[in-house]
């Protein structure tokens, strides 16, 4: 498509060079990257702008990845982020990327985003503007709703909403539990690695090197609620901004429309509409993405810096 190929050209106008760093929590350290960015390699002048350096005007954006996933997700968008002024924490997920996850092995939905709350408080952020992506946006619906003062906007990305999506409807949360232990057995090892590894491969996604691995990911989806993540919509009083692409293989349409109808204590929602993106819509849809959270960001600014 002539879209495409035009986006692919954009996103290569930019380099990320994300800079990890670690924060204690508990008995461990738990991984998240600020970004410095220039626009182009072929200026003859880069600009590098690190949020570790600059005073940010549009304040933080925490963008939490999905399953599997890392910082490394945001590595689009968060340059985009922090050209326009805000300060970009991307973490390492509790067992994904470099963190452990003995830093918080809690696989409930309250208590992931409880540990958001930690997090935030470890690095002295009051409030933020927090985008999910795919199971990240469990985490986010709930902590929004937990955390009405510290959270400025929810911007959900090819997100899990608050009904089942085709294949949870499949594989409803119980089986995935159950399927969880069954990859314990290690008899079956090798068939679950060639079966889990093509499905993953025809959805868009990055097949795993280990059956541990899997067996994390069925687990944690075990977990979604989807009782609690209606309740949760339901208390979420920050604008709201939904981006799904048409062509997205794990998040049929249906799902974020059915979420609109959830928001009880939000006037301010959307359901923004990309025609394709496949899955990482964060990624071919950095740009749009980015443009609203600026657009959501200064309503909530005093003043610009220069």
């Amino acid at each position: 498509m002539k879209e495409i190929d035009e986006r692919r050209l954009q996103l290569k106008s930019l380099v990320s060079l994300p800079k990890v760093q670690s924060v204690p929590i508990g008995q461990d350290l738990l991984y998240y990257s600020e970004y410095q960015i220039h626009e182009n390699q072929n200026t003859k002048s880069k600009r590098l702008l690190s949020t570790g350096e600059s005073s940010p005007y549009r304040g933080t954006a925490l963008l939490i990845h999905g399953i599997p996933g890392s910082h490394l997700d945001w590595k689009y968008l968060a340059p985009l982020l922090v050209r326009q002024g805000f300060r970009v924490i991307a973490p390492d997920m509790p067992g994904f990327g470099q963190s452990p996850f003995s830093v918080s092995p809690e696989q409930s939905l309250k208590k992931r985003a409880d540990f958001l709350g930690t997090l935030l408080n470890k690095l002295g952020v009051d409030r933020c503007h927090i985008v999910g992506h795919s199971f990240g946006g469990s985490s986010a619906w709930v902590f929004a709703a937990q955390n009405p003062k510290r959270v400025q906007s929810l911007t959900l990305v090819n997100a899990v909403q608050t009904s089942k999506h085709w294949s949870l409807r499949l594989l409803p949360p119980r089986f995935m539990l159950l399927l969880s232990q069954l990859m314990r057995v290690p008899a079956f090892e090798k068939t679950w690695m060639k079966v889990l590894g093509r499905g993953y491969t025809m959805l868009g996604l990055k097949a795993q090197v280990s059956i541990r691995e899997y067996q994390k990911h069925a687990a944690l989806m075990g977990h979604l609620n989807f009782a609690h993540l209606k309740e949760a919509a339901r208390m979420v009083q920050c604008p709201v901004r939904i981006f799904h692409s048409s062509d997205d293989p794990i998040i049929e349409m249906a799902v974020p429309y059915a979420s609109l109808t959830e928001l009880k204590s939000t006037e301010d929602y959307q359901l923004i509409h990309l025609p394709f993106g496949w899955h990482y819509l964060q990624k071919w849809g950095a740009f749009e993405i980015a443009a609203e959270l600026g657009h959501l960001s200064d309503r909530h600014v005093s003043h610009i810096l220069p």
